[in-house]
Parts: structure tokens; C-alpha cells; sequence
């Protein structure tokens, strides 16, 4: 007993009658999205899975202030030493370097277009996708990240959408998993884009991809070129599905399993378990999550259509499940919470906690 006090004194725990009392193991990071002043806020993840906000930092931009239709706005870097986030609301991007006194912001740049939605980064590439406005189509933009944090932009590396007209619905960007292609959802379209990368910086044009069901949202990339694609089908009451999709060097995504339904309304949202063995998609209509079975083939069984309840009226919007693949987060758009679960191996969720408080128009999720 002596021993473990002192390495609970070590560690900065508490220990309390027969014990340990929760501590932080992790952070969880999103964005307040202000439309004076965009910032990220910064949580701690606790041992028992729950989250306390512990600070937030100016992003040197602004938000929207209300929702982008995304995935995706807020990520860490693949090697877990930065954090990117964009600023729909001042058309630009920012960097920070993750230290043991918290987020420190490196650089905030245009993004190359208007309305950034969603970021991408692997092995020093950072991709941004801007969605576009009224007036202005959307596009991807690279940027280089430096080993300081700093991001400068990749000449000739912008690339248009499916349209040269505003109006796509572009939702999301993310690299496949071997870093040689992105791929892009588009909502509006009913398209899904991917860009060759040609000596793994400069994007092809896109190749179109017909989305095996309606309004693609959110997408997580699985192992082995492998896609999990959200279907909202317009909000279309309790007709939401995931599809799931191989990557081919040729740009061409073959379907594995088209529409799998989740029984629910607007699934929008995908994020998968670290061995890719789970995928949840949160129905934003529904105020629930459904989980899925995925096979080695990318192949998708639903698991069950209400693994996890946010809440009626709490329209779960971005979701996260931590590295250690024991609990799962969804920020909650309709009640401005955040909403803490517990994964067990059969893909049940069991509710932890619910945080009250944030920011309207709050968007953004990612965890270490």
C-alpha cells in the first residue's frame, strides 16, 4: 500500500479510500467555431473516460459561428506532434505544436479558397478542403508542415471540386491510408472525389464516384485503402446508411457493402475502433449511434442500430474514439454538450457522462 501511494504522490494522482480517483490519461480537443474569434478548447480525458475543459486557446481567426455540414475540422498530425483546425469564417487554417503546457499556436494561413471545412495531414502533407460560398466554388489546397509546426502553401497543388459552381456540399477531405490519394466527399452531389497524388504532393484532377447511397457525409479511412461512408439520405426519416468502399491506384472506389442501414435518421458521422474491427456512425436526427461490424474485406455488418443514446433533441454531430479504443466521444449540436461513452467489445456503448456548456455552433473533434 505504501508503495502505491508513493506512486500515486509520483504521478500527480489522488488516492481515496480503496481507489485511485480518475486522472488525465489524454486530451480531447474541439472548436468553439465563434464568428469573433475561433478557438480551440481544450479538454482533459480522464482515466474513467469522462473530460474536464482545462483551457482554450485563439486560433488567430474566426469561425462560422453556426454548422458546416463537415468531418473533420479539428485533427492531429499522424505522429500526434501538431493540431490543425481551420477558421470557416475568416477563410483560413491554423497550426499548433502540441507541448506538455498545452497548445501552442505556430502559424494561421489563408486556406486557398472560402469556407474551409475540413484538414487532412499525413507524413508533413497537409490538405484542406474548402467548401466554397454563394459566390466562389470550393477546392482542396496543400501545404507543406514544417518540422517547427509552420505551414506554407504547395504551389500548384489547388484543385477544384466536381463543379466549377458553388453548391456542392463538400463535407470532408482525408488521405487513404498508404498516403497516396485524398478523398472528398460531396453532399449535394451525391459524389465521392479522390486525387491522385503525383510524387505524393500534387493532386490530379478528381475522379468521380458515385456514391453508392444518397447525401455522402462523413467518412473515416479504414486499413488497407478501405473507406466507411456515411449515407444522411437527406434526412430522410430512419433511412440513414454506411457503405463501404476499396480504394483502387486508379482513383476508382469499388464498392464492398453498399447501403448498410442503420435504422436511424441522418447518420452523418463515422469513426472507427484502432484495429478496425467497429465503425459507429452518430444519426444526427435521432439523437443516437449505431455501431457495425467490419470484416477484413472492409465488409459491413450492422452491429446494433442504437448502440449509444445522446438524447432526444441533442443531434450528435462529430464524433472520436480514443487510441486506446476504450471510449468514444460525440460533441452534440443540438444541446451544446459533450457526451462521454464507454466501448465495450461487443460494440455496446454504456453512457458515462454528459458535459454541458459549450459553445453554440461548437464543431470539431479528434483525441490522443
Amino acid at each position: 500500500m505504501k508503495k502505491m501511494l508513493l506512486l500515486a504522490a509520483f504521478l500527480g494522482i489522488t488516492f481515496t479510500g480503496s481507489s485511485f480517483a480518475a486522472y488525465p490519461i489524454g486530451k480531447l480537443y474541439t472548436l468553439s467555431n465563434s464568428s469573433t474569434g475561433n478557438a480551440v478548447m481544450i479538454f482533459n480525458r480522464l482515466s474513467d473516460g469522462t473530460v474536464v475543459k482545462v483551457d482554450q486557446v485563439a486560433t488567430g481567426g474566426k469561425g462560422s459561428g453556426g454548422g458546416l455540414g463537415n468531418q473533420g475540422a479539428v485533427v492531429l498530425s499522424q505522429d500526434g506532434s501538431f493540431l490543425f483546425a481551420v477558421n470557416a469564417g475568416s477563410h483560413s487554417v491554423s497550426s499548433f505544436r502540441i507541448t506538455s503546457n498545452g497548445l501552442k499556436l505556430i502559424s494561421t494561413k489563408a486556406s486557398g479558397g472560402q469556407v474551409p471545412v475540413s484538414v487532412s495531414e499525413n507524413h508533413g502533407r497537409l490538405f484542406v478542403l474548402n467548401a466554397g460560398s454563394s459566390t466562389a466554388p470550393g477546392n482542396i489546397k496543400g501545404f507543406y508542415v514544417l518540422p517547427n509546426g509552420v505551414i506554407l502553401p504547395i504551389p500548384f497543388a489547388t484543385k477544384p471540386l466536381s463543379s466549377l459552381t458553388a453548391g456542392t456540399g463538400a463535407a470532408q477531405v482525408s488521405f487513404s491510408s498508404d498516403g497516396q490519394q485524398l478523398v472528398v466527399t460531396e453532399k449535394a452531389t451525391n459524389l465521392v472525389l479522390t486525387y491522385r497524388l503525383k510524387y505524393h504532393i500534387y493532386p490530379s484532377d478528381p475522379t468521380l464516384n458515385a456514391a453508392a447511397g444518397n447525401t455522402p457525409f462523413g467518412f473515416a479511412a479504414g486499413k488497407r485503402n478501405q473507406f466507411f461512408v456515411s449515407n444522411a439520405e437527406g434526412g430522410a426519416p430512419d433511412a440513414s446508411s454506411l457503405s463501404s468502399y476499396r480504394l483502387s491506384v486508379s482513383g476508382q472506389l469499388n464498392p464492398r457493402s453498399t447501403e448498410v442501414a442503420t435504422g436511424e435518421t441522418a447518420a452523418c458521422w463515422v469513426a472507427l475502433t484502432p484495429d478496425s474491427r467497429l465503425a459507429f456512425t452518430t444519426n444526427t436526427a435521432s439523437g443516437t449511434i449505431s455501431s457495425f461490424q467490419l470484416g477484413f474485406n472492409g465488409s459491413v455488418k450492422l452491429q446494433e442500430s442504437v448502440a449509444g443514446n445522446t438524447g432526444p433533441g441533442s443531434g450528435p454531430i462529430d464524433m472520436s474514439v480514443s487510441p486506446d479504443g476504450r471510449f468514444l466521444y460525440t460533441l452534440n449540436a443540438g444541446s451544446d454538450t459533450l457526451s462521454s461513452f464507454a466501448v465495450t467489445l461487443n460494440g455496446k456503448l454504456s453512457l458515462l457522462d454528459t458535459l454541458n456548456g459549450l459553445p453554440n455552433g461548437a464543431n470539431g473533434l479528434a483525441v490522443y
